[in-house]
């Protein structure tokens, strides 16, 4: 029951998300996957639009298919960091990419509708999370060896064990 609330929630918050972008930016993802919008429009039918082409099953396959490695990257640390947020990417990525290519990613995972930012109920913080209608769909992507190489994971497993 609390997994089927908690994905309620990821639904209205994915919605709140995508209807809280600037319009001209709306418009610009609405346009991307939906096409022209004719006048006068119904926002929140056009969210439903977008929720409709993410879960379209070919759609979802498709948006998979082209994801590369540093996508699956931040992918990775937001499904094992529930609330990571841009400084939690910015720190885990430290030496690997600079601060201007992961707010770079962002955007792109944004406007590919695989990434959104929920703002925190307390703060002014906003963490990010998967798109709740291909999150489960990217579970065979998933897999800690994409943030951390099999040596290290290898050489931590025998340095718990040992000491």
């Amino acid at each position: 029951m609390q997994k089927v609330n908690q994905l309620a929630d990821d639904f209205a918050a994915w919605e709140q998300s995508i209807s809280s972008l600037s319009d001209s930016r709306f418009f610009e993802i609405v346009r991307l996957y939906l096409g022209e919008v004719e006048t006068p429009y119904n926002k929140q039918r056009l969210i439903e639009g977008l929720a409709g082409f993410v879960k379209n099953e070919t759609n979802s396959k498709n948006i998979i298919a082209l994801l590369d490695d540093f996508d699956l990257e931040v992918l990775t640390l937001l499904w094992f960091i529930p609330n990571a947020s841009q400084e939690t990417l910015i720190e885990f990525f430290t030496g690997q990419y600079t601060m201007a290519e992961i707010f770079a990613e962002l955007s792109n995972l944004m406007e590919r509708l695989l990434v959104f930012e929920k703002p925190d109920s307390y703060s002014s913080k906003k963490f990010l999370k998967i798109n709740p209608f291909i999150r489960d769909k990217l579970s065979d992507q998933i897999k800690i060896s994409n943030i951390v190489s099999p040596s290290a994971l290898l050489q931590k497993s025998i340095d718990d064990f040992f000491c």
